[in-house]
């Protein structure tokens, strides 16, 4: 959704109430340890949202089905993490090149 004026900023926060509203009703918590806000343009980053009570926390990345976001839609912190995960594999498989 995108946010350019206080009226956009007061719908997504109405439309995060309705979450909390539904997710009461049908007795289903959500996790809001689990969710975050991720500004794409920085144009809205004076607003705060609330889910269940609590504030949302700006974060400047986040990961979502195994791909991970940034807010310059950069895909550097997905390539870091990605490598990172595949350095030990790396390691094992020169080591077990060079056993041999």
């Amino acid at each position: 959704m995108k946010i350019e004026n206080v009226d956009d900023a007061a719908r997504l926060q109405v439309a995060l109430d309705l979450i909390t509203e539904w997710s009461n009703t049908w007795q289903l918590s959500v996790s809001v340890a689990k969710c975050s806000l991720l500004n794409v343009d920085h144009a809205s980053d004076a607003v705060d949202y609330y889910l269940a009570g609590s504030m949302l926390p700006t974060v400047e990345y986040c990961r979502d089905l195994g791909v991970t976001m940034t807010c310059n839609l950069s895909m550097s912190q997905d390539m870091t993490e990605i490598t990172a995960r595949s350095a030990p594999a790396r390691k094992l498989h020169t080591t077990f090149i060079y056993i041999w």
